[in-house]
């Protein structure tokens, strides 16, 4: 009896036990609920901390409200801020502003962080901020600093020399020769060293300290020949004429340069303080501006003429003709084109119906006649050594010159041109009058050759047209041809 009474006394014990333990983890299971329940709840967005920055009360904005308000107050704060650096008795004033950093997501990152350090803390975060870090809490952020290479031009704006200019090595070119006043050693400013107290002033926020100005004695930069020689050489260039300023003349240029070794080697061997003399190599051009002044179409270097009438019709063509043709200045290298100089002939310009070859037959065209003009212009450069680019003969032969000597042209057809292969300038000198057509050749004297043109007939209707050369005491010294030519008979 004693025993039994015993075991219900045991299970009644144990029974008491396990329903104060299911009451207990029930109880602390709906704590934990109601803590994460809490812990959802709040606000995991926007600073909790009870803190000032800057004048500026953070709690209650997010991390990027924070960043950028706190930001704005740092560049409105510290824009043009300078630190005073002192230089032989001299205060210069340096702006630091190229140098700090606004960046202030470290800072604001340290605000931000209670509360947002996990969910399961965030209760925890959430009672601290209202015991411990309940008290409104005030902090000062200040900007960092960049590196020190932003500081060069503050720097030199600043005004603070960096070292005497007359220190340092200088050039200059006489007419003759490349000068060199070699540069000595004098104490100037460091600035190396005055960018990292400079950098170290900002990260310990001293923005009111004067800086005394770091000194360094330093010998003269080493001269860049190479730079130099790039700067002063000059290619021989011909004097010759502007055609957009009215044929005005354009100077010449000589050759200007020197031996950059030679430079090198002087300049290594002087002292400091001392003074070399790089001779220059000076050449003129072939064409100076004295010499095109004194040549320029001083000289005919040959002329031809041709007589020519007919009617009315094709005495205006000739005229116009003529007078686009004369006064036209061709500079060295330049092409002149006849149906480029004339344009295309049109009644509006004064072009009048007139006899002209066309497929082996006399028509009536307009413009018939201004073969004779380009045929005389080529008669003329034939007697010169000008360059013959294009040139195509008449179906038939001519009246007014023999075969081989014409010179036929067309609209979008047949085309005469040469080319001025001369050092200077050529211009052509046209007129009509009396019924002749004349056209000169101008140019320099040196350009002028004794040539007689020669026509070899190959067959009764062809030829070969050659200019033959002549030295001063009447030899010929070289023969060329220059145009072959095939003409159909009359019909």
């Amino acid at each position: 009896m004693k025993k039994r009474n015993l075991t219900q006394k045991i299970k009644l014990r144990h029974k008491k036990k396990v329903e104060r333990t299911i009451i207990i983890c029930s109880i602390f299971a709906i704590l934990i609920a109601l803590y994460c329940l809490a812990c959802f709840e709040l606000d995991n967005k926007v600073i909790w901390k009870n803190v000032t920055a800057n004048g500026i009360f953070l709690k209650g904005m997010t991390k990027k409200e924070a960043t950028d308000a706190l930001a704005k107050n740092l560049e409105k704060k510290y824009k043009d801020t300078t630190l005073s650096v002192q230089y032989n008795s001299e205060t210069y004033k340096v702006n630091i502003t190229p140098v700090l950093d606004y960046n202030v997501s470290k800072d604001v990152d340290k605000i931000y962080k209670l509360g947002h350090r996990g969910f399961l803390l965030r209760g925890i975060d959430w009672v601290l901020s209202k015991t411990l870090y309940g008290k409104e809490k005030e902090i000062t952020v200040y900007p960092v600093s960049k590196s020190a290479k932003t500081l060069t031009d503050s720097i030199a704006e600043s005004g603070l020399p960096q070292r005497d200019p007359a220190s340092e090595t200088t050039w200059e070119v006489t007419d003759t020769a490349l000068v060199i006043h070699k540069g000595i050693n004098k104490e100037g400013a460091d600035w190396e060293t005055l960018e990292k107290q400079i950098i170290k002033a900002v990260d310990k926020h001293d923005y009111s300290s004067s800086i005394t100005c770091p000194m360094t004695e330093k010998g003269p930069q080493d001269v860049d020949f190479q730079k130099v020689y790039d700067e002063i050489h000059k290619e021989k260039k011909n004097a010759t004429l502007d055609k957009s300023n009215n044929y005005e003349v354009v100077p010449s240029q000589n050759t200007i340069s020197f031996d950059v070794k030679e430079a090198q080697s002087q300049y290594d061997a002087c002292e400091l303080g001392g003074e070399i003399e790089i001779p220059l190599s000076v050449e003129e051009p072939e064409v100076t501006t004295e010499k095109l002044k004194s040549n320029l179409f001083t000289t005919e270097l040959a002329s031809y003429s041709t007589t020519g009438g007919g009617s009315e019709g094709r005495r205006t063509n000739i005229s116009l003709a003529v007078k686009s043709c004369n006064g036209v200045i061709l500079l060295p290298g330049e092409t002149f084109s006849y149906n480029d100089t004339l344009g295309e002939r049109t009644a509006d310009k004064g072009y009048q119906p007139a006899g002209a070859y066309s497929d082996g037959e006399v028509v009536e065209q307009l413009g018939g006649g201004i073969c004779q003009v380009s045929s005389t212009l080529f008669a003329a450069v034939l007697h010169t050594d000008l360059e013959i680019v294009t040139r195509a003969n008449h179906s038939m032969p001519v009246s007014y010159l023999p075969m081989g000597m014409d010179a036929t042209v067309s609209w979008g057809g047949p085309e005469f041109k040469f080319k001025n292969n001369f050092s200077y300038p050529i211009k052509i000198s046209a007129s009509y009058s009396g019924g002749t057509i004349n056209f000169k050749i101008l140019g320099a004297a040196s350009d002028k050759k004794r040539i007689e043109v020669e026509i070899k007939k190959t067959g009764e209707m062809s030829a070969e047209t050659y200019r033959k050369y002549y030295d001063e005491n009447g030899n010929v010294t070289s023969t060329k041809i220059v145009a072959r030519s095939n003409y159909k008979p009359h019909s």
